[in-house]
């Protein structure tokens, strides 16, 4: 048998050689196919991408016994298969650069299209991975995404905010996202810094210096935003600032505030024993009366109101009213401090009274979420 081996590996070396010939054409052949259905994910048709990576998955499989080839994996993950993940695909395509850069343009497409909530450091991660391996790939197929995704990257780092020429999927994502706020979960994780950055993109909101909003001016502002997301986020927002000082009125009408008054050039004591849409009317200790505009109210004296009003609530427990919901309505009062700080640009008092509210009543916390972070 001995005489016979330098012959059999001579034909084994041979078989190698066509088959790798033949692996690198069928290799060339399935990036394109990944090509395409990342092409289809940017148009923004995420059902029709998804579809047509199954039909490849189809195709695959009746064309090739090796159902866990790294081409075969990353196109079921772009199919949407769970149970393929993106440290699987690393693993399987360690030796593969082109694949490995192709298949990180399908998980950032694939985390803009699934995600409701994006993650701006994994996207970031993602596009870098492309650009680092870019140098080691040769296929034409893969070579062709260098350009837009340096402008992908930029979109990231720039906040995700809006612009010309992004794909339709980039653009859903853009602006008024707040998933992409941060990576924030929940209103306990959000940050000053964060909130302050993501509200620059509402920049134009209208702040009128005697709290008195009216829907023409709030529905012009909408008209503004550059995408339906900021405008779906900003209008709840808007329903609670628009209400914020008739809201004030009515609970002054029913329950006088007592405490301090701080206007912009004076600070006093004293009994609000008349309010409506323009005046209070405010009692002084020595018994007289001063009457008071709305707009000469500082901002603090808002807050001066809302949190005497969510103590007071607190405090009211018994008889029919829960101490449970003395503190859902004390808590409220707070949200709606808190997107009123926010609205006014008090960013750290917004985040401040945003988590009390929570903290005071935890139901509370999903409606938080979305006043503050946004969502659907």
């Amino acid at each position: 048998m001995k005489f016979f081996r330098p012959v059999f590996l001579l034909v084994l070396f041979c078989f190698c050689c066509v088959s790798a010939t033949a692996s690198d054409e069928l290799n060339k052949s399935k990036l394109d196919d990944i090509s395409e259905v990342i092409s289809i994910y940017l148009s923004g048709s995420s059902s029709k991408a998804v579809a047509k990576a199954g039909e490849f998955v189809k195709l695959y499989q009746e064309d090739d016994v090796n159902l866990r080839k790294p081409e075969m994996m990353v196109m079921e993950y772009l199919a949407g298969d769970k149970s393929v993940t993106s440290e699987t695909i690393a693993f399987a395509t360690e030796k593969l650069p082109d694949l490995w850069a192709l298949a990180s343009l399908g998980f950032f497409v694939r985390e803009l299209a699934a995600e409701n909530k994006p993650d701006r450091s994994k996207l970031k991660n993602y596009l870098a991975n492309y650009s680092y391996y870019l140098q080691e790939c040769t296929k034409d197929t893969v070579k062709k995404w260098k350009k837009p995704v340096v402008e992908w990257q930029a979109w990231v780092v720039g906040g995700c905010r809006s612009g010309s020429g992004l794909p339709k999927l980039l653009k859903t994502k853009s602006s008024g996202n707040q998933a992409l706020i941060s990576s924030t979960a929940n209103i306990g994780n959000l940050t000053i810094a964060a909130l302050k950055k993501d509200r620059k993109q509402f920049a134009k909101r209208p702040r009128p210096d005697n709290f008195s909003f009216n829907k023409k001016m709030l529905n012009g502002y909408l008209k503004t935003l550059p995408d339906e997301a900021s405008r779906k986020n900003e209008y709840r927002r808007c329903k609670l600032v628009y209400k914020a000082k008739s809201y004030l009125v009515r609970l002054m009408r029913k329950f006088p505030y007592e405490g301090r008054i701080k206007l912009h050039k004076q600070t006093f004591t004293g009994t609000v024993s008349l309010a409506n849409e323009n005046i209070l009317k405010v009692k002084l200790p020595n018994g007289k009366f001063k009457d008071c505009r709305w707009n000469d109210l500082s901002f603090t004296q808002m807050i001066n109101f809302y949190t005497f009003y969510a103590n007071s609530k607190l405090k009211s427990s018994g008889g029919n009213v829960s101490r449970e919901e003395s503190r859902k309505m004390a808590a409220q009062d707070l949200l709606m401090l808190a997107i009123l700080c926010d609205w006014y640009k008090h960013y750290p008092e917004a985040v401040n009274f945003a988590k009390s509210a929570v903290k005071m009543s935890p139901e509370l916390e999903k409606e938080a979420n979305l006043l503050m972070l946004g969502g659907s």
